[in-house]
């Protein structure tokens, strides 16, 4: 039985409006970044495809490998920027880093439909919306550690970082009901204004201090631990952890199916429109967010009984085996409900996956060291996207379902 702790006081109302935007830039960045995927479909169809003469008919027909680059540039832009961030969300304050983050990003995003016009300039725009992104999930959890115990940040974490797979649900959805009926164009003001708004109320609210941050020695005090300060982060003992690999292993093994891909593969493995791949493509997302929080409550509930490593790897463990049954199943279907149906269940299941992550307590970490493992983890298989569209350009456009099969054979290999 685990004793009672810290993290059942109450949390401040000023905090929980601090989660509450920090929810929201990531609810917002992230729906930025999957609208581009959805996007591409419609650049990527030729203008005979298009029947509505009300909607804005793209000027460049993109074939599937520059797609696949497009998607995977962003990603060249926040590999070196999550460990940028993590340094500057260390030296100065984190909230300042996050305002900053989103504020250029939404800038940029404002920029996509005049950049989008030619290959090269939608590649510079896709990294420089990167490098921007990529400081602000560090800046979050070093927000969350600055204004919160540790114990408390785990405990919100599942929730106030949910807003990544609303997002992604909202970018999908959105987007194809938008790009059908308006055009590709709107989504990129829509999200980009929506960043800089967020970004004004957030100046406001960070001026005049609503949260207040805790003291170190009242962490130490109320998390009944030992904070060490570090003057350089310690690469040696990291790489050397056999805990840092397995979060590092579980990581890749888990990314290798972006969501991203997920209108790519219900327009071209089953000849679905844009606004139905929009759709078909926000709802594993949807499924992925609103389980994450009943699994954050059944590990709270499971911690109670044992201890956090034996939850831990029982919730980890048990979504990839379920993941990969699902994957394998619509890896061979021909029918895209069936094949929805089961990407949504893996989707489902790997949310135990995240949420037994945040059972680690690496609140405990300063964010230049958390952002280590787990970015370069993250974002090296993202880089995926151009490879699979280029294999499915050479097999044709049936070889989107067997890309689900990749993902099935390394999880089986997870201890």
């Amino acid at each position: 039985m685990v004793d009672s702790d810290s993290s059942s006081e109450a949390i401040p109302t000023s905090k929980k409006l601090l989660c509450g935007l920090v929810f929201t830039a990531m609810l917002l960045q992230y729906a930025g970044r999957t609208s581009v995927s959805v996007v591409l479909v419609q650049l990527q169809e030729s203008t005979s495809n298009i029947t509505n003469a009300s909607v804005s008919k793209p000027h460049v027909g993109y074939s599937q490998f520059q797609v696949g680059v497009i998607l995977s540039s962003v990603y060249a832009g926040m590999l070196p920027s999550s460990f940028i961030g993590g340094f500057l969300a260390y030296r100065y304050r984190a909230m300042r880093v996050l305002l900053t983050s989103v504020g250029i990003n939404s800038v940029v995003h404002c920029l996509g439909p005049v950049m989008f016009q030619r290959f090269e300039t939608a590649v510079t725009q896709r990294v420089l919306a990167g490098l921007a992104e990529g400081t602000s999930e560090p800046a979050a959890y070093g927000v969350l550690g600055e204004y919160m115990l540790p114990r408390q940040s785990a405990r919100v974490a599942p929730f106030v970082f949910s807003g990544f797979y609303f997002g992604q649900f909202l970018g999908l959805i959105s987007t194809g009901f938008i790009t059908q009926r308006l055009s590709w164009k709107v989504t990129f003001y829509l999200f980009g204004c929506l960043g800089i708004v967020w970004t004004i109320v957030s100046v406001g609210v960070e001026a005049t201090g609503v949260a207040k941050k805790h003291e170190k020695d009242e962490t130490a005090e109320k998390d009944n631990g030992k904070i060490t300060n570090m003057k350089s982060v310690p690469f040696c003992r990291i790489l050397t952890s056999g805990a840092v690999w397995a979060l590092i292993l579980l990581h890749v093994l888990s990314y290798t199916w972006d969501p991203n891909l997920l209108p790519l593969y219900f327009n071209q493995g089953f000849g679905t429109k844009v606004e139905l791949a929009g759709m078909l493509a926000g709802i594993p997302i949807l499924a992925f967010a609103a389980l994450e929080q009943l699994f954050a409550l059944f590990g709270n509930f499971l911690c109670k009984y044992v201890t956090t490593t034996v939850a831990r790897k029982a919730m980890a463990v048990t979504a990839c085996l379920c993941v990969s049954g699902c994957l394998v199943v619509a890896a061979f279907t021909t029918n895209f409900a069936v094949a929805a149906c089961f990407v949504a269940v893996s989707f489902g299941c790997s949310a135990a996956r995240v949420a037994g992550m945040f059972f680690s307590f690496f609140f405990n970490l300063e964010p230049r060291v958390q952002g280590l493992g787990s970015h370069f983890a993250i974002r090296l298989p993202c880089f995926c996207p151009s490879c699979v569209v280029k294999s499915d350009e050479r097999r044709g456009s049936g070889s989107a379902n067997k890309y689900c099969a990749l993902d099935t054979v390394d999880n089986n290999s997870l201890p």
